[in-house]
């Protein structure tokens, strides 16, 4: 995707409740290994998923209106920091 100039960012597999989920420990570090590794912003909506507390998920996978919200601000503010709307030249 960089190769033909798309600005990429990772996002790291949020999981309710919390990261108590150990099934997606190995695929967390693996997207944390792959941006360190290319260079590429990863974004972690766990923080802000927790923070939320119950109200984040529908079920175990599920964002609610509240979980999705908290996921978009945080790879908003990703794109932000690292400038990913900033036309390249």
């Amino acid at each position: 995707a960089t190769a033909a100039g798309a600005r990429v960012l990772l996002v790291a597999e949020p999981a309710r409740p919390g990261l108590l989920d150990a099934t997606l420990a190995p695929f967390r570090a693996t997207v944390e290994a792959v941006g360190a590794e290319l260079g590429l912003p990863v974004a972690d909506p766990q923080p802000a998923l927790d923070a939320l507390g119950p109200g984040a998920f529908i079920d175990a996978v599920h964002p609610t209106e509240a979980g999705h919200r908290a996921l978009a601000e945080e790879i908003v503010a990703v794109i932000a920091r690292e400038g990913l709307l900033a036309k390249p030249r």
